[in-house]
């Protein structure tokens, strides 16, 4: 069953932050007269650092899913700043680097 991601989380929208999709799709049991062609899951209340698990989705009458309540279904992260980048950069030698230093030793 798709995952129908609805508004725009606020995290997103006034400050930054970006979306993570961990899930996408769910199984739901439910009577065959019964299932829903998509799963709406409203997110606009969502700041940086928040987020959503299986057993915090609302669900339609007369079904439920067949997954553990608490997986992780979509968060808010922090927005990367160009400072952790520079610095993720500085971390880690360059490729150049750690060819010449194997072939020192």
């Amino acid at each position: 069953m798709p995952i129908n991601f609805v508004g725009e989380a606020i995290g997103v929208a006034n400050k930054g932050g970006t979306l993570d999709m961990v899930m996408t799709e769910v199984q739901l049991k439910c009577p065959p007269d019964a299932i829903p062609q998509s799963l709406d899951v409203d997110i606009s209340g969502l700041d940086i650092g928040d987020a959503l698990h299986i057993g915090e989705i609302t669900l339609p009458a007369g079904t439920s899913i067949a997954a553990d309540d608490k997986l992780l279904v979509v968060s808010v992260l922090a927005p990367r700043t160009a400072n952790a980048a520079d610095d993720s950069d500085a971390a880690s030698p360059a490729e150049g680097d750690a060819i010449a230093a194997g072939a020192a030793s």
